[in-house]
């Protein structure tokens, strides 16, 4: 047996997980414009370089220093953001009961009174043209506003 496999040296292997060795990890990562750590490696690659990691392998006792590069740059514009909603799709609109003038252009546009929920009933193409969309009940700003409210 080898000095190794007989845990002569303690601590420096790595521990198994679901009978796998547990892989080196990275104990810290620096930004291309750290103070320390970087500045050869910047002087090297200038602005190209990203960031710099560290990888420690504590079963072969070794450090490693990556590095992340930028190898190539051109124009990109994102692909333009699928609609979340159709204007046909129902929603539920909270609209309080002193907004006598938005609940009457509500009713106009074919919105519904539902008392049990105490909600509006809109397509969202109304609720757009009424500009509440903010209020559509079930949604994070929604939420927040009830939150705010209470």
């Amino acid at each position: 047996m080898s000095a190794r496999s007989c845990g002569a040296r303690s601590g420096t292997r790595r521990k198994r997980k679901r009978g796998r060795l547990a892989p080196p990890y990275v104990r810290s990562t620096e930004r291309a414009q750290a103070p320390f750590g970087t500045k050869k490696l910047l002087q090297r690659f200038g602005k190209r370089l990203v960031t710099v990691r560290y990888l420690y392998d504590a079963a072969a006792g070794r450090r490693h220093k990556t590095v992340e590069l930028i190898v190539a740059s051109r124009p990109w514009s994102p692909r333009p953001r699928r609609l979340r909603r159709t204007p046909d799709d129902i929603v539920t609109v909270r609209i309080g009961y002193h907004e006598a003038g938005l609940r009457e252009r509500a009713k106009a546009l074919g919105g519904i009174w539902r008392p049990a929920q105490k909600l509006w009933e809109l397509t969202w193409d109304a609720a757009r043209k009424l500009g509440i969309t903010d209020r559509v009940a079930g949604t994070r700003v929604a939420k927040a506003v009830e939150a705010i409210c209470k």
